[in-house]
């Protein structure tokens, strides 16, 4: 073995000595270290400022709803699990539709899950279609799950849901903070309450007269602060002939605007069941009227419309855009520096006001009938709920609405449809296989972007939330004074 070759093998096999570098070594390493001071320096002011704006995106973006959490804090199950009535093999993952578009995005996501369409609605699991009428209602069964709940005509219109609301009170005592007034005045107690109202200041504030059996806004008349249009509305009610069953609302004043724009959102909610009630809540998009808004002109109808109004210029913004908007809102505005997170603040107060709608009709409309009414054991339904916000970020429930459009004519609606419909269909199937294997229904844990917000006597509340009670009045006109019941102390419907 040559020198060489011993030398090398006992430099591998010696351990290193930490004096064994040379002068010109430990120059160059103090070199090397007294430039990682000055280096590091700049990346941690660099990383410090990037996590700031980190920080702020998150606190402050747009994105900041996708959080999702189905959690039910404080929830202790009312129902007892019980066995439903399996689906035969030979109809398992089947649906039948009756082909209109309207029903294309439920359709897509049914057989992006495997899900296949039959001919006949005998053969079908799902039943769907867009029209909660059908003749075959009756002849389904007990395995057959029909797209649309029992008694939705208990809160689709406008006077059967104002009725619904104000049984609900008197039985609760509930505040129902995010209910304009109203009055359904071919109910003489309503209308002797109106009149006093008016007495008390109401004649200083603009009103909606609205006809319940419409939609779309049709049927809607703007009346201005001391119109002597109000005393003819009272005169004509006051008869025995009187050709429409009206409601007048109170005006929402000093709105929220869309670049001087009207706008509502439309939000979804979904019954996933109903042994027991089991509803869930999901984001929507926003929808920009389409002539330019002045709080104080009643004269142009159109102008305080959001939709449906059958011109061009009609607008629709993502959920995102709409989060952007509250959120810039809430920065320009030193009175909301209280609310530490706007959009959650908004996001919360639509799914407490949904929550406490299904807690008002679920005796009447989310509940079982009996076999008398529907012989499957169970049944589901989509709808939607429209919204407007106040500039406090105080949220109005306008109505609740069993047909929603669901035209595809924007792109971010066909992608909002794919997200609403693709989670509706993990949960039906994660309910409908708990129920057949007679296993506890709640918690879910698989329902896409729905949020539940009611489930078997458990309701999502917006905990410590007081809305103030002394809102501004529109334009130069004065604070109404008629927020209150006198008889109660509670806020009129």
């Amino acid at each position: 073995m040559t020198s060489t070759m011993v030398r090398q093998r006992h430099a591998a096999s010696a351990p290193l000595s930490p004096i064994s570098e040379t002068d010109s070594d430990q120059k160059k390493r103090k070199d090397r270290r007294g430039n990682v001071p000055k280096l590091t320096r700049k990346t941690v002011l660099f990383a410090t400022s990037a996590l700031a704006a980190i920080l702020l995106l998150v606190r402050y973006g747009p994105t900041i709803h996708h959080h999702h959490k189905n959690e039910m804090p404080g929830y202790v199950p009312q129902s007892v699990p019980k066995m439903f009535t399996p689906v035969p093999p030979s109809h398992a993952k089947t649906f039948w539709t009756d082909g209109g578009k309207i029903s294309f995005p439920m359709v897509r996501a049914l057989r992006d899950h495997g899900w296949q369409k039959v001919n006949h609605w005998r053969d079908a699991h799902i039943i769907y279609q867009y029209s909660a009428e059908s003749k075959f209602f009756h002849k389904l069964k007990r395995w057959q799950r029909f797209g649309h709940v029992p008694r939705h005509s208990e809160w689709n219109q406008k006077d059967a849901i104002l009725d619904g609301y104000k049984r609900y009170q008197q039985e609760t005592g509930a505040e129902l903070y995010s209910l304009p007034e109203s009055y359904r005045l071919s109910v003489k107690s309503d209308l002797r309450q109106f009149q006093q109202a008016l007495r008390d200041g109401g004649d200083s504030h603009p009103w909606v007269l609205k006809k319940p059996a419409v939609n779309q806004g049709k049927g809607i008349e703007m009346i201005g602060p001391y119109s002597p249009r109000l005393n003819e509305v009272i005169k004509e009610m006051s008869g025995k002939d009187y050709d429409y069953d009206y409601i007048i609302q109170k005006y929402i004043c000093k709105e929220l605007t869309w670049k001087q724009r009207k706008f509502d959102v439309r939000m979804f909610w979904f019954v996933a069941s109903v042994d027991p009630v089991v509803v869930l809540y999901h984001d929507g998009y926003t929808r920009i009227g389409n002539s330019e808004y002045h709080e104080d002109d009643f004269d142009n109808t159109v102008a305080h419309l959001t939709t449906h109004t059958g011109l061009g210029e009609e607008g629709k913004a993502t959920f995102d855009e709409f989060c952007e908007h509250i959120t810039k809102h809430h920065r320009a505005s030193p009175h909301l520096r209280h609310i530490k997170d706007p959009v959650m603040h908004v996001k919360n107060q639509f799914k407490d006001t949904l929550a406490e709608f299904v807690e008002a009709f679920k005796n009447i409309s989310f509940s079982h009938p009996g076999k008398e009414e529907l012989v499957p054991e169970n049944g589901f339904g989509f709808y939607g709920a429209d919204f407007i916000l106040d500039e406090d970020l105080d949220v109005w429930f306008i109505e609740p609405q069993k047909g929603c459009g669901l035209d595809e004519d924007y792109k971010m609606r066909v992608e909002m449809h794919d997200k609403l419909f693709g989670g509706m269909v993990d949960t039906l199937e994660e309910v409908w296989q708990k129920q057949e294997a007679g296993e506890q229904l709640l918690p879910l844990n698989n329902t896409g972007g729905w949020e539940i917000i009611y489930g078997d006597g458990w309701r999502f509340k917006y905990e410590g939330y007081k809305r103030s009670k002394n809102k501004a009045g529109c334009g130069n006109t004065k604070k109404s004074s008629t927020t209150k019941l006198r008889s109660t102390g509670r806020r009129n419907l």
